[in-house]
């Protein structure tokens, strides 16, 4: 008796044999998808690491410094996920711009409401250069 090879799964059924996932909205490789993740990754991150250099000083303008750094290097890492073709590397940039950043705004925003009392409502402005 002949033993018959087993069938073959097919090419996009996943490993357990179930029918494979639908295609996401933005499937990889995807000129939408890429331009979505220069956007978020690259632009928003250059952009938080930048911006943290101009809160210089102790106590609030600190932590701000801090989670503005934290969250433009997150997105800046994500950007490993689709050099490498491992999108799950991806979500250390979710992280930055979800998480992280959120937070660097509501410190940002508690600076700026005290900021703007001890001003009593007199709006200075500096000189420019």
């Amino acid at each position: 008796m002949r033993a018959e090879p087993a069938a073959a799964a097919a090419p996009d059924a996943r490993a357990d044999g179930r029918p494979p996932l639908p295609d996401p909205l933005l499937p990889w490789p995807s000129v939408f998808f890429a331009l979505d993740l220069l956007a978020w990754d690259v632009f928003l991150g250059l952009s938080l690491v930048l911006a943290a250099s101009v809160f210089r000083g102790g106590g609030p303008q600190r932590r701000i410094r801090i989670a503005l750094a934290a969250a433009g290097t997150l997105c800046l890492m994500g950007t490993l996920g689709p050099l490498l073709g491992e999108l799950r590397l991806q979500v250390v940039a979710i992280l930055g711009h979800a998480f992280v950043f959120p937070v660097a705004c509501l410190v940002l925003g508690l600076l700026f409401r005290r900021t703007a009392s001890a001003a009593d409502g007199v709006v200075v402005s500096a000189p420019l250069p």
